[in-house]
């Protein structure tokens, strides 16, 4: 059995990226610009050799993926007065749509806020805090969750 190295470069480095934006976000509640831009030009890299979508797609993912969390992100605020979704999480979005392209998106979004209320059920119960939209909750890891999973399942 042999492995092919070439083929492990690609999802290693968006892991590598994806892990460094969900520790900082952890740590700070942000997301660094450089990283978010690294991890874009990498999809763009990989879209162009043939480890992610075509670089049509790979574009469409990206302006969908921007599209969906800045609609979402303008919505809370409207309806709420402040920003539930920081544009760390907008930026990071978009970057991971030149890895998924507009299919791969739908099921990075859908993992991320499903495993995020799951988290956020599951902490309200065992510490009994209770859940507010003042909740703060740092996001990137759960994109980064979504983002593998749809990695994984659409490539």
């Amino acid at each position: 059995m042999s492995v092919d190295i070439a083929n492990m470069i690609p999802p290693t480095v968006m892991l590598t990226l994806l892990a460094a934006i969900t520790i900082h976000d952890i740590r700070h509640q942000r997301i660094p610009d450089i990283l978010t831009v690294a991890l874009a030009l990498a999809g763009v890299l990989a879209s162009a050799g043939g480890y992610a979508p075509p670089p049509p797609q790979a574009i469409a993912g990206a302006l969908l993926g921007l599209a969906l969390t800045w609609l979402v992100r303008s919505a809370y605020f409207r309806a709420c007065g402040q920003h539930g979704l920081g544009l760390g999480d907008v930026k990071l979005t978009a970057a991971c749509g030149f890895w998924l392209g507009p299919r791969g998106i739908g099921l990075m979004l859908l993992v991320a806020t499903s495993a995020a209320i799951f988290w956020l059920v599951l902490r309200h119960l065992t510490a009994g805090r209770p859940l507010t939209r003042k909740t703060a909750l740092p996001f990137a890891p759960w994109l980064a969750l979504g983002a593998m999973v749809s990695y994984l399942i659409m490539g």
